[in-house]
This record gives structure tokens, sequence and C-alpha cells, in this order.
């Protein structure tokens, strides 16, 4: 084992922390700020749906990041500075797990603009609501975006 100064331990232990906390903050603001609310919408809601690229992709990343978030907290709370050298089977299967859901979710993200354009959908031509897919162009006019994306859908 090498030898390590007691800054030095402390100095990656709280980089490691921030790592936990920067995560724990992703995690947080892809599942409660619209992406995922956006990707839910095209099972939920009939007659308007909501698609943005980059909402398949952060939502595809939500595994990985629970990846990495418990990647540093097991490296936070490792005895030494670096992180233990044998992976868990429950690490591996996650990783492998992560990496397919990810992959899924960019190719995803490439193909349902097609599937749109096949479907009785259309675009709100408006510039503040392109994301918007309607049945009706009609409803484009009743969409307030500030709103409509509430969970409670007031």
């Amino acid at each position: 084992m090498r030898e390590y100064t007691w800054s030095k331990w402390f100095f990656y232990k709280l980089l490691t922390v921030f790592l936990v906390c920067v995560f724990l903050g992703l995690i947080y603001f892809v599942i409660n700020f619209g992406e995922l609310y956006q990707v839910l919408s095209l099972l939920r809601h009939k007659d308007i749906i909501i698609f943005d690229r980059g909402s398949f992709a952060a939502v595809g990343g939500i595994p990985l990041l629970v990846y990495i978030l418990f990647f540093s907290l097991r490296t936070l709370f490792s005895k030494g500075l670096l992180v233990p050298k044998k992976p868990t089977a429950l690490g591996k299967v996650w990783m492998y797990l992560s990496v397919v859901v990810f992959a899924f979710s960019y190719i995803a993200m490439w193909i349902i603009p097609f599937v749109l354009m096949a479907s009785p959908y259309t675009r709100c031509h408006e510039e503040k609501l392109s994301a918007y897919y309607v049945i009706d162009p009609q409803l484009c006019k009743t969409i307030t975006p500030k709103y409509w994306q509430s969970y409670d859908d007031k």
C-alpha cells in the first residue's frame, strides 16, 4: 500500500463527496425538470406529445448516472485512496445494463422523429412550441408550455 498524507486523503475524499453531490443533482434534475415528463408524454397524452431528442438521451443516461454514483460511493467508503480492484457482480451487471439502456435510448432518439412523421401527429409551427406534436393543429393554440409540463396537468 502506498503512503499518503492526511491532507491528500482528505482532498480525495472531498472530491469524491463532490462527485456524489454532482451525480445526485444530475439524477434529480433529469427526473424532476421535464426530461422524464417529456418521454412519458409519448405514453400518457393522446392528443399532445412533447418530444425533444435530448430528453431521450438524458433519461437513457439515468442508469449510467446511478452506476457512477455508486462507484463514487464505493470509492468514498474505501480504506485508501484507490478504488477497490475487485469489481462486484452487481456492479458488472449494472454497468452492462446501463450501457445497453443508454444505447437503446440513443437509437430511439433518432428513430422516433421518423415514427412521428408517419403518425397522424403534426408539429406545432410556432417557434416556442416546436417540440410539441398534436393530433389537431388547433390544439397548438391551447398549449401554454409553462403549465403543460406540470405533473398534475394544471
